[in-house]
């Protein structure tokens, strides 16, 4: 286990959760224009946390999805989902392809989790990702051109803002859309689809 997951499986995934509790009903314009657009059934969510982004998902009863799961490492937050009825698996995004299996979901994304894998795990956990999709992949994290890393709540190696876009494209997915992720904290979103 890396010194990150280690991290947030333990006492900065626990603070996170005291002081992180978003109103999910504030994600809900970003997924009602999303997914009716692009019809994923099968959605996972890596690093879910408490389900903000699974439960702005759910609440869109038109929208006709199969599974919505997602999956994260620390007990707190998992406990917290199951009681909210959300099925979320602990797994760790490193992990993914053992856990589930190869394109099992449609539509496999990150919210803010990919800013904290260091640098020599970031690409095989996006590869992880991809390969868990059978369709859309889809970052909405902290943007930069360059990989950049930031002070996180004064601790380094925490958190990095990298062109998750341009690394995906490398990995020979098509981006289809991106832009500004309205209600995610000044966050940017890729929206990519798998060409093999």
């Amino acid at each position: 286990m890396s010194r990150q997951e280690a991290w947030w499986e333990g006492v900065g995934g626990d603070d996170y959760l005291t002081r992180n509790r978003i109103a999910w009903g504030t994600r809900t314009p970003f997924w009602a224009r999303i997914l009716p657009r692009f019809q994923p059934v099968d959605i996972l969510e890596v690093g879910c946390n408490l389900g903000a982004n699974l439960l702005a998902i759910r609440s869109l009863k038109e929208y006709p999805f199969g599974r919505l799961c997602g999956a994260d490492i620390n007990d707190k937050a998992i406990r917290e989902a199951w009681k909210a009825s959300l099925t979320v698996d602990k797994c760790a995004a490193i992990d993914l392809l053992d856990h589930y299996g190869p394109k099992q979901f449609d539509l496999v994304f990150t919210s803010g989790v990919l800013i904290h894998v260091p640098p020599k795990e970031i690409l095989r956990v996006m590869s992880q990702i991809k390969q868990v999709s059978r369709r859309y992949v889809l970052a909405i994290e902290y943007a930069d051109k360059l990989e950049v890393e930031v002070t996180y709540r004064g601790e380094k190696e925490l958190l990095w803002r990298r062109p998750y876009g341009a690394l995906y494209d490398a990995m020979n997915l098509n981006l289809v859309e991106e832009g500004e992720a309205e209600g995610f904290d000044r966050c940017h979103y890729w929206l990519c689809e798998r060409l093999l």
